[in-house]
């Protein structure tokens, strides 16, 4: 019975000792780590805030963050998605640029008509006042 009471009381110091090793700071980084999830470019904002978290540890609670290492391939992930949309854009403007700038000239020729169209049609209603002030 004895071995038993003091087998009791070793499992139950060995267990209270492996609860004790993470600070509340370890846990709350673990936890916003695991809600990046699946990365998207919406995944940014998450992936900031755990990695600033992880950054306010100290170097033995740094230690403690069992998933870093996800952390990291999310970081890896949002740059791979990140540098697709560059490389994405820049094939859509090389390939358009000609067009770009056709449609450009286009629009500022149009800006200008309808600019000069404004300036006439204020010009008439200050003309139409006039005429409607002298009729009275």
């Amino acid at each position: 019975m004895k071995k038993w009471v003091a087998f009791l009381l070793a499992l139950s110091m060995c267990l209270s000792l492996c609860a004790c090793g993470k600070s509340a700071a370890v846990k709350e980084t673990e936890q916003a780590i695991k809600a990046i999830g699946k990365v998207t470019m919406a995944s940014r904002d998450a992936i900031e805030e755990a990695d600033n978290l992880f950054g306010a540890l100290t170097s033995e609670e740094q230690a403690k963050v069992s998933n870093y290492i996800d952390l990291t391939k999310a970081k890896d992930e949002l740059q791979s998605l990140v540098n697709s949309c560059i490389e994405t854009a820049d094939r859509i403007v090389s390939s358009h640029t000609s067009a770009f700038g056709r449609a450009y000239q286009f629009a500022g020729s149009y800006l200008e008509d309808e600019k000069t169209y404004v300036i006439m049609m204020s010009v008439d209603e200050a003309q139409i006042d006039e005429i409607a002030k002298d009729s009275q």
